[in-house]
């Protein structure tokens, strides 16, 4: 739908790097694991992060949990951006 209507551009999948496609798999799971808050928050911490590391044996540096939240701020941003273009 994204690729027929300019409206639906913003949904749109973005371009993954080569080299970043191992991390945003990773990013991704996590994030579709996470839970929501009372307010409708996605509830992406540390604590997550290291649980999702603990329980699928994946070898995350420090660096690559750095970039993680990198990820969720940039994730967060943009559905708030969305958000407040709807309302």
């Amino acid at each position: 739908m994204g690729e027929i209507d300019e409206k639906w551009k913003k949904l749109r999948d973005i371009p993954i790097p080569p080299e970043y496609s191992w991390i945003f798999k990773h990013f991704m799971q996590i994030w579709q694991g996470c839970e929501y808050d009372f307010a409708g928050n996605i509830i992406f911490t540390f604590r997550t992060v290291n649980d999702y590391v603990e329980c699928m044996k994946v070898p995350l540096t420090v660096d690559d949990k750095k970039l993680l939240f990198k990820m969720k701020a940039w994730a967060c941003n943009t559905i708030y951006e969305m958000k407040d273009k709807e309302d």
